[in-house]
């Protein structure tokens, strides 16, 4: 995933094809999991887990399991080998 100005410009599978824009929806940039992770916070019913890279404090893992009562709103997200 290539991310420019805080917004994902391109995504590409393991084998280097690009996919097509409406699939990007299950990618976040990092902004977004800090923007999850604060909104997240304000809900003391949902159950967040996130691990923070120990050089650059960003979230490699975010891990939310949503409120108890309400189906489907779990969400996973995860970064590796981020270049800069």
């Amino acid at each position: 995933m290539t991310v420019r100005n805080s917004r994902i410009t391109d995504v590409k599978t393991a084998n280097g094809t690009s996919l097509p824009a409406e699939k990007w929806g299950w990618y976040e940039t990092i902004d977004g999991m800090f923007e999850i992770i604060r909104n997240t916070s304000l809900d003391k019913r949902a159950n967040m887990h996130v691990t923070y890279d120990d050089r650059f404090g960003y979230p490699t893992v975010l891990d939310v399991r949503g409120r108890p009562e309400v189906m489907d709103d779990e969400l996973f997200r995860e970064t590796k080998e981020l270049a800069y």
